[in-house]
């Protein structure tokens, strides 16, 4: 009978530790995010979001990376969230066919498992231009990520070195043969079940606007077009007064030109050149007719955006050379010649007494509303006209009043 009732509880006892075990596994949890095209402020966020997910859950992180690499400061910011995290890490070089290049190749070394998709390759991480205190930065980095994953003094550490000094690439059989990764896989499913996840509920951490928004403006060639055609905008606003989205435009333009500049950290070098380009502007300003200063100005704009790239080692121009310079001779064109329109205006315009405008008669080249601006011509002369009254486009008005370079104007009989 004793033996009876032994059984039964040992029966009983045995499916209620199988169950707890099942239950286990279906609490366990994996969050998937890409990282992918450039690295940049937009993709250390998006990390960061999954990182802080996983954490929150204590949740596998798994990074499937497919990049040719992106910012430096990028870089890093990804990599010192790796290694401070409190969750496992596992790099995943996929799809079959991808790859984990430059910028790409430190963070996988940054994870705690490391694996490679069929015909994908990881490497090739020397900084271009190869300046020598950027080169041994990256070398020592990777050193220690290195002997971080394989012990101080294993030879691998010097084979993931040779990824910077020789900018060596290795394949993915390459890579196993040598024990630089720690398996293959060919898809998620097999590599779930390899790490014994099979039954994990996998999540995958998608990019939101704001890590849209933070990936394009982190494009060097980005913020110049911006702040190029915002000030164009701003001008042209200020030669057709009325036009006030064009300025409202050009504004928010030239704020998120701004916005990606302190994205990208410029060095001092940059920053004086920018300054220098401003400057250059307010002198073609002052000095109506003269255009060097305006042109030096465009041409500087250029040189410092130039430069931010520089300073950007794993960053390289993802645009044709020749577009860039199309693009950048036609707005610096169309700049300097707005430049030396609003140059003129601002010469001509003291020479009037603008108080004889009283009385004056024109005619309204918009509709105006009381309370909004509009446009009319004055003294053949545009101008923006206010009024108390509501006046179409095509009536002809009086001038009753003047307030620097706006107009107060009536219908007129």
């Amino acid at each position: 009978m004793r033996l009876k009732h032994l059984t039964i509880i040992m029966f009983l006892l045995f499916f209620t530790i199988a169950a707890v075990g099942r239950a286990e596994k279906a609490d366990e949890m994996v969050v998937v995010v890409d990282v992918s095209e450039t690295i940049n402020a937009g993709t250390v966020r998006l990390v960061g979001r999954a990182l802080g997910l996983a954490e929150d859950n204590n949740a596998t992180l798994i990074l499937r990376i497919n990049t040719y690499g992106g910012l430096l400061s990028s870089m890093d910011e990804i990599i010192d969230m790796l290694l401070a995290s409190r969750v496992k890490v596992i790099a995943y070089v996929y799809p079959v066919g991808g790859k984990a290049v430059s910028a790409g190749a430190f963070i996988a070394m940054s994870s705690d498992i490391l694996v490679m998709a069929p015909d994908t390759v990881i490497g090739a991480c020397k900084p271009i231009p190869p300046d020598e205190k950027v080169v041994s930065y990256a070398s020592s980095r990777m050193k220690m990520l290195a002997e971080r994953r394989y012990g101080s003094g294993d030879p691998r550490v010097e084979l993931a070195v040779a990824m910077v000094l020789e900018n060596r690439m290795y394949t993915y059989t390459e890579a196993l043969e040598k024990g630089l990764i720690d398996f293959t896989s060919p898809g998620m499913d097999d590599l779930l079940a390899k790490l014994g996840l099979a039954d994990a509920d996998v999540v995958y951490v998608r990019p939101n606007i704001v890590e849209e928004f933070y990936s394009v403006i982190s494009e060097p060639m980005i913020i110049y077009l911006l702040l190029e055609l915002g000030i164009l905008l701003v001008i042209f606003e200020l030669l057709s007064p009325g036009t006030t989205i064009a300025g409202a435009a050009g504004l928010v333009m030239v704020l998120l030109a701004l916005i990606g500049i302190s994205v990208l950290k410029p060095g001092p070098v940059a920053i004086f050149l920018l300054i220098l380009s401003a400057a250059l502007f307010v002198l073609e300003l002052k000095k109506p007719g003269v255009q060097v200063f305006g042109i030096a100005g465009v041409i500087t704009l250029l040189i410092a955006f130039f430069v931010i790239y520089g300073e950007q080692p794993y960053k390289g121009f993802r645009v044709p050379e020749g577009v860039i310079f199309v693009a950048v001779s036609l707005i610096g064109g169309a700049f300097v010649f707005y430049m030396q329109k609003i140059s003129s205006i601002m010469k001509k315009k003291p020479l009037m007494d603008l108080s004889s405008l009283v009385g004056a008669s024109g005619v309204a080249k918009s509709d105006i509303k009381p309370g909004e601006p509009g446009v009319v011509l004055v003294a053949s002369d545009l101008w923006t006209a206010y009024s108390s009254e509501e006046i179409k486009a095509g009536e002809e008005i009086e001038v009753v009043k003047v307030e620097g370079l706006r107009l107060y104007v009536r219908r007129k009989g």
